[in-house]
Parts: structure tokens; sequence; C-alpha cells
């Protein structure tokens, strides 16, 4: 399958590869209270989930060990290689959330934690999630809070001169109430809640984060 280079994955497959045991080590477990959130709401033996974004696997491995079955889609070749490690029996692939390789009405469940407002074009990403649920199914899309709302908002401003152009939106895209709505619309689904979830960023010193 020929890839865009519009794509975000590859655009910045080679960046997100440089540390990706660091990233799996120190920063995805601080996402695991979101986790939670989502796999609590949805009973988990014998569902067949996707998790779009996986990253490390952190999502699949939970949903995996609650007797899920379990698919994972990365666009980082790096982080696949962690995720196949840690959990073997998983479906793990490296793909695009913009052009699924999936058939339609696949997944009882599909979940983009952080992954999705990294996506090129959302447009195009959130209506693939949609395609390859079921109709009675669920997509979880977590999202970084309201800028006003989200210290980390700072450390971003603060580290923006260090980062590489944007090859996607960035993290607070779709933070926006207003604009996850209409965006679920576009999708042929129903906005059926959304909530917020508090977490804090946390290192053992200065020089690790």
């Amino acid at each position: 399958m020929n890839k865009s280079m519009e794509h975000g994955g590859t655009t910045i497959g080679d960046l997100w590869g440089r540390k990706a045991a660091d990233w799996a080590a120190y920063q995805e477990g601080i996402i695991a209270r979101i986790l939670d959130e989502v796999l609590a709401r949805w009973g988990q033996q014998g569902t067949q989930y996707l998790d779009l974004g996986c990253g490390a696997g952190l999502a699949a491995e939970k949903a995996s060990t609650n007797g899920a079955d379990v698919w994972g889609l990365g666009a980082f070749e790096a982080l696949l290689d962690l995720a196949r490690s840690r959990r073997p029996d998983v479906n793990f692939h490296l793909d695009e959330l913009e052009d699924l390789p999936i058939g339609s009405n696949q997944f009882d469940v599909v979940s983009g934690f952080n992954a999705v407002q990294y996506a090129t074009s959302r447009i195009k990403a959130l209506p693939e999630a949609a395609r390859v649920t079921t109709p009675d199914g669920m997509v979880y899309v977590a999202t970084w809070g309201e800028p006003n709302g989200t210290e980390a908002t700072n450390i971003i401003a603060a580290l923006r001169p260090l980062l590489p152009p944007p090859s996607a939106p960035g993290p607070f895209a779709p933070s926006n109430r207003d604009v996850l709505r209409p965006c679920a619309k576009d999708c042929g689904a129903d906005t059926t809640d959304i909530i917020d979830v508090e977490y804090s960023w946390f290192h053992p010193d200065i020089q690790t984060l």
C-alpha cells in the first residue's frame, strides 16, 4: 500500500523511534488513569477491541489481560516492537489512522488515546474509526483538555521553539467540546458522553524530564 507523506506517522516516525524505550518507561504510564476509566466502561471478555495509535501497547495489554480480543495499530515501528514484546498474543500492525487496512464493522470498541489529534487529518481519521466499528459499538477518543484549563499548556509553550515543524494540528486541536461533537456527528455517530480525567506528569528528577 502506498503511503502519502501527508500522513503523520510517515513524517515523524523517526523522531518518535529514537527514544521509544524512554517514552514507554517514563511517559506512557502517566495516562494509565485515562486508560482505566475507558476500559472500565465496557465488558471486556470476548470484546473485539482496536486501539488506534497504540504506542508501546499499554492499553492493549490491559484490555487483553481482561479478556478482550485485541488489535493494536500504530505508526511507529520502534514503539510497536515494544508492544509486541510486552504482549505477543496481540495483533499489532504498522499503519496510519487516515487509511485503516481493516474491513468495516469489525470491532465492538475502538479507542484512540492521545492519537487522533496527531493525525494529519482528523477529518479522515475519525470516519475511519467509525467505519471499522460495529453499528452498536463505541468509539472512545481521549484528547488533551482545553488549553485554558490545562497546566501542561505552559510547558508546551515553553518547549515550542525546540520542537520540529508540525506535521499535524497538535495536541489541543480537538480539545474544545464544540469541536468534538460536530466531528462525531460528521462521522454519523452520537456523542454519548464527554468526561474529564485529571492526571499529573511525574518524573523522578529534572534530568529524566
